[in-house]
């Protein structure tokens, strides 16, 4: 209908991907292409469960398959789940939340310098694109834990 410019899916894609029966992930994406075959789908990745993303059994290796993202190779590698682009006068930033609960910080530490990098750069064009918009996942601040995930109480 000419609406809509983008749409945005904050996390969790891979679970849907993921269904195991091989129906219902050919089902939800028979019904996503009638909407991605029109205006940009941007995810951004989420997951509820520890995800390789290299057994073609997981959503995250589907989810990395799937889907190309501005500013990633194809296949998306596993450590850079992340990226930014410009729409109209937004500038979107798709960033993992995960990597914030990995024992490991180095993926953590990447994305930070690599956002702080991408920040600077759009702040330069806050002029024609004075718009910035971030989605993840996880809440940037939530006040109770839902269920057995307890990540509200995590720093």
């Amino acid at each position: 209908s000419g609406k809509y410019n983008a749409v945005f899916y904050n996390g969790d894609l891979e679970e849907k991907l993921a269904l195991g029966d091989g129906h219902s992930d050919s089902d939800f994406l028979s019904d996503l292409e009638q909407v991605a075959g029109f205006v940009p789908f941007m995810p951004a990745p989420g997951k509820k469960a520890p995800l390789t993303g290299i057994d073609n059994n997981d959503g995250l290796y589907l989810y990395r398959n799937i889907f190309s993202m501005p500013g990633t190779n194809w296949p998306m590698p596993t450590n850079k789940l992340w990226y930014s682009f410009d729409v109209g006068q937004v500038h979107i930033v798709s960033y993992s939340t995960d990597v914030l609960y990995e024992t490991d910080p180095k993926n953590a530490n990447a994305q930070k310098d690599w956002l702080v990098n991408d920040l600077k750069e759009a702040n330069k064009r806050r002029g024609e694109i004075p718009w910035i918009i971030a989605i993840g996942s996880h809440p940037m601040y939530c006040s109770f834990s839902v269920l057995d995930v307890d990540d509200c109480s995590q720093n």
